[in-house]
């Protein structure tokens, strides 16, 4: 778990990087970055890139990093489950009319 905090720390701290030094470019900046963000579709790339520089401006305004590095985490699991093939599985849904009692 400690690894896993180093490793989006660090993963914040280079996209902060990029966003400071080189905003013309920035999603080319990001992606070279972050190269874990070339696994996701071009949709999804624009998306997480914006996401991640949203949570960036956010986080830096009120002071709460771990608003960055929840946004990270999300899109850093969305790529690990990509590369693990699980974008086809098979979901099983509840039927909406399932009531689902309180177990307490």
């Amino acid at each position: 778990m400690e690894s896993l905090r180093w490793n989006l720390h660090d993963n914040a701290t280079q996209l902060i990087a990029v966003v400071v030094s080189a905003p013309e470019n920035l999603a080319e900046q990001i992606i070279e970055a972050l190269p874990w963000i070339s696994v996701l579709s071009d949709r999804d790339q624009r998306q997480c890139v914006n996401d991640l520089v949203e949570a960036a401006e956010e986080a830096l305004i009120i002071g709460q990093p771990d608003l960055l590095t929840c946004e990270l985490r999300s899109w850093c699991g969305t790529a690990e489950a990509l590369t693990l093939g699980l974008q086809n599985a098979t979901v099983d849904w509840l039927d909406p009319s399932t009531v689902v009692v309180n177990p307490l």
